[in-house]
């Protein structure tokens, strides 16, 4: 229970429930709208609805931004790099499970389908916040990678996925948006071994190999959960890596 609701309260919850036969999740977004802005001095400029992305971006640095007006999330703060995509202005927003994470039969130790879990918190940010943001944005993108070692079952086998800003499972992996359980080398027809990803060709001999490409599909950004499964064995590693969220203006 949620008593003096704030913006910031917005974003993702997962409830866990378990006994001694197992354990069940299950997550859903909770969207806090406000009546009017919230009165706050802004470090650089507040943008308002009815602005792009690439003019709220003025210079390098932090903005104050609010993407859907007053009726909508509370203004928030954006980082945005003028160097980037040829210089139009890219609104770029950080998070805490960038870093290359490893996992193994030790951590977690699991073998089922989506057995490992990863939240994906966004700094400073709610969920609601950022869905405001892709919505109004022209271009959004986020880089995703799973690197495997030896037979790891992967998207084509239903064993990982992500999680969409609202809650949804995603079946498939960068570079292959539209195309379910499926990776970019499949979408190219270059996975190892004629498959759809890379980290789906099933033989405990192979070595290391990498599924990785970027995300799209803005009405589904921004992550909000990695998912993996079939590590539950001594030869069955990987690491997972997800990129910033990245918003942009071409024309």
């Amino acid at each position: 229970m949620i008593k003096d609701v704030k913006p910031h309260d917005g974003g993702m919850y997962t409830c866990v429930a378990s006994n001694i036969l197992g354990l069940v999740k299950t997550s859903a977004t909770l969207t806090v709208q406000v009546a009017a802005l919230i009165n706050q001095k802004p470090s650089s400029i507040v943008a308002e609805v009815g602005e792009n992305v690439r003019l709220q971006c003025k210079a390098t640095g932090s903005y104050i931004i609010d993407p859907d007006g007053k009726v909508g999330v509370a203004p928030f703060s954006v980082y945005c790099d003028m160097s980037d995509k040829g210089g139009v202005g890219v609104t770029i927003i950080s998070h805490d499970s960038e870093k290359r994470t490893h996992v193994n039969s030790a951590s977690p130790g699991c073998g089922g389908a989506g057995c490992y879990s990863k939240d994906v918190t966004y700094t400073g940010d709610s969920t609601a916040q950022l869905a405001a943001l892709t919505r109004v944005s022209q271009n959004c993108e986020q880089f995703i990678k799973f690197e495997c070692n030896n037979d790891v079952a992967f998207i084509e086998n239903h064993h990982a996925w992500w999680v969409s800003h609202d809650g949804t499972r995603m079946n498939y992996r960068g570079g292959a948006t539209g195309h379910t359980n499926m990776c970019g080398c499949g979408v190219a027809n270059s996975c190892r071994g004629g498959k759809k990803c890379n980290c789906d060709y099933q033989t405990t001999t192979i070595g290391w190999r990498e599924d990785s490409g970027l995300l799209t599909d803005k009405t589904s950004l921004p992550v909000t959960q990695i998912r993996l499964g079939d590590l539950d064995q001594s030869h069955e590693e990987g690491y997972h890596t997800l990129g910033k969220l990245k918003c942009y203006e071409l024309t």
